[in-house]
C-alpha cells in the first residue's frame, strides 16, 4: 500500500492512497491502523476494492467543489482515467462511490497517469484536472503527453499537448512525473533529445496563456445579394483568444453599429471563427474598414484593421426562360365542315325472266285473228 504516497482529504483527518493492488484506501491520519499480518489486511477506514483496473503507482487526487462536494481522481496502469464522487461523513469517515465520469478513449501504459488539480479554490467551472502519462511502455524513454480535463466532468477533455505537437509537444517523458501548477502556469519536466535507455539532455516545459495573436484575416468577403437576408461569413483565425473578441465595421469613418455578430471558440486550437450577419448597409462592391480585437483571459489584447471588399458570388450562366404569352386565345365561331362519307352499297342486278315459246305463239295467233276481224268489219261498212 502507498507506492504513490497519500493525499490529505480537505477539511478532515483522513488520507487517501492506492497500492499495487487495484484498490483505494482511506486512512485516519491520527490512527492509521497498522497492517494486520494474521489476516493480510489493512485496518483502514474504508477500502474501495477493485476501484481501478491495475496497480496505482501515482497518488489519487481529491478536489472539493463548493456545490458538488468531493471528487476523487485516479489513473492506474493499463487503465482509464476515472473520477469518483466521495461522501464525507464527519472528520473520520468517508465512502467512495462508483466512478461518475471516465475517459474511456485513453488507456494509459505502464505506471498509469499522474494527476494534478488546479482551481480557484472550490468555485464552480474553475477546476482543471491535469494528467501526464507516457504514450508507450515507459521502462525505456519514450514520448509523453500532457492533458487537461474539465475537473467537474473528465469526459470533457479541454486540451492536450499533441493537438499542436510542433509547438506544445512534451518530448521524451521521464517516469514518475506529475504536472506542477503555479500562478497560472503548468510545469512538466522532460527530455529534449535521445530516447531508448538514455536521454541526451533535459528540459522543463512551461505551459501558460498564449498571448493573443491574429493569424489570418481575409481581404474580401462574399455577399449573396439575391438572398433576402444576406449573411456574411467571415473567418478570423487567432491563437490565445479564449478571452473573447470584438468586431466593428466602418464606412467613411462611421461605425455601422447595427451589424450583429456571432462567434465560436475552439478550445483545443484557441481559434476564433466569426460569423457576422449582414445588415442592410453592407452591400456588394463596397469597401469597408473592419476592426477585429482578440483577447485572452489575462486581459492581453491584439487589434488589427483590414480593408474589406465585398463581392457577389460567381454563378453558373443559365439559359433564358422560354417566352410565353399571357393572352388567352378567343374561341372560334366558325362551325367546321364535316364531310360525310357515304358507304357504297352494291345493288344486285335483276335476273331476266325466261320466255315460254308455246305461250308466245298462242298470244301471237290471237292477236292476228283480232286484227283480221277488224279489217273485214271495216270493209263491210
Amino acid at each position: 500500500m502507498g507506492p504513490g504516497s497519500a493525499v490529505h482529504i480537505p477539511n478532515t483527518n483522513m488520507l487517501i492512497t492506492g497500492g499495487k493492488e487495484p484498490h483505494l484506501f482511506i486512512l485516519n491520519q491520527n490512527n492509521m491502523g497498522k497492517f494486520n499480518a494474521s489476516g493480510d489486511t489493512y485496518n483502514t477506514i474504508y477500502k474501495c476494492a477493485d476501484c481501478v483496473e491495475g496497480r496505482m503507482y501515482a497518488s489519487p487526487i481529491v478536489w472539493k467543489q463548493d456545490n458538488l462536494g468531493y471528487f476523487v481522481y485516479a489513473w492506474s496502469e493499463y487503465g482509464s482515467f476515472k473520477q469518483y464522487r466521495m461522501t464525507v461523513i464527519g472528520a473520520t469517515r468517508a465512502v467512495i462511490e462508483q466512478p461518475v465520469f471516465r475517459d474511456n478513449n485513453i488507456i494509459a501504459s505502464r505506471f498509469g497517469g499522474f494527476i494534478t488539480i488546479s482551481s480557484n479554490e472550490g468555485i464552480a467551472r474553475t477546476g482543471i484536472a491535469w494528467a501526464s502519462h507516457s504514450d508507450r511502455n515507459p521502462n525505456i524513454v519514450k514520448g509523453g503527453i500532457l492533458r487537461a480535463y474539465d475537473a467537474e466532468d473528465i469526459g470533457n477533455e479541454l486540451w492536450n499537448s499533441q493537438t499542436q505537437a510542433d509547438r506544445d509537444g512534451v518530448g521524451f517523458y521521464p517516469k514518475w512525473v506529475a504536472p506542477m501548477v503555479n500562478e497560472g502556469s503548468v510545469y512538466l519536466p522532460g527530455f529534449s533529445a535521445g530516447g531508448g535507455d538514455t536521454a541526451q539532455a533535459t528540459q522543463v516545459n512551461v505551459y501558460a496563456h498564449l498571448a493573443p495573436r491574429i493569424i489570418n484575416m481575409p481581404d474580401t468577403i462574399t455577399i449573396d445579394t439575391e438572398e433576402k437576408y444576406a449573411a456574411i461569413k467571415l473567418n478570423v483565425i487567432a491563437t490565445g483568444a479564449a478571452g473573447g473578441f470584438s468586431i466593428k465595421w466602418y464606412k467613411d469613418g462611421m461605425e455601422l453599429i447595427e451589424n450583429q455578430h456571432y462567434s465560436r471558440v475552439d478550445p483545443k486550437t484557441a481559434s476564433v471563427i466569426i460569423l457576422n450577419a449582414a445588415a442592410s448597409s453592407i452591400a456588394k462592391g463596397g469597401s469597408y474598414n473592419m476592426q477585429v480585437v482578440v483577447s485572452n483571459t489575462q486581459g492581453q489584447t491584439e487589434k488589427q484593421f483590414r480593408i474589406i471588399t465585398t463581392l457577389e458570388p460567381i454563378r453558373e450562366p443559365s439559359l433564358p426562360p422560354v417566352a410565353t404569352s399571357s393572352v388567352k386565345p378567343k374561341p372560334s365561331t366558325v362551325t367546321p365542315k364535316v364531310s360525310k362519307v357515304i358507304p357504297k352499297v352494291s345493288i344486285p342486278k335483276p335476273i331476266p325472266k325466261q320466255s315460254n315459246p308455246a305461250v308466245s305463239s298462242a298470244v301471237g295467233y290471237k292477236f292476228c285473228s283480232i286484227l283480221v276481224f277488224f279489217i273485214l268489219l271495216s270493209t263491210m261498212l
